[in-house]
């Protein structure tokens, strides 16, 4: 599966995985104490993701018109999202896979 193409809520379960592997810790304390899992729309979970990755954010010239781009600073990417933190989960998620993701790591 390719990152830049996957739905948010894929997207949301590759970034669980991701931060599985990457950040146990971190992981648990966003992931399993949560009721409900989306970095891509939750703040409160993808903010300390952007926080530990080092994920930095370039907003569209007009703001609501445009894309995103984020780029994590282990990967010389840029992943764009319609919202800040769909491109950084895509920075992410990319930043522990590469460009692609195998159907296997979600299990």
């Amino acid at each position: 599966m390719i990152i830049k193409n996957l739905s948010l809520e894929t997207l949301d379960q590759v970034v669980a995985v991701a931060l599985r592997r990457d950040n146990f810790n971190l992981y648990k304390e966003l992931y399993l104490e949560s009721p409900e899992w989306n970095p891509t729309k939750r703040w409160d979970q993808g903010g300390p993701i952007i926080e530990y990755a080092s994920i930095a954010l370039d907003s569209p010239a007009t703001p609501g018109d445009g894309e995103w781009f984020a780029i994590c600073d282990t990967k010389l990417k840029h992943f764009a999202g319609d919202t800040a933190l769909e491109a950084a989960m895509r920075a992410y998620a990319a930043s522990i896979f590469g460009e692609m993701v195998q159907h296997e790591v979600l299990g």
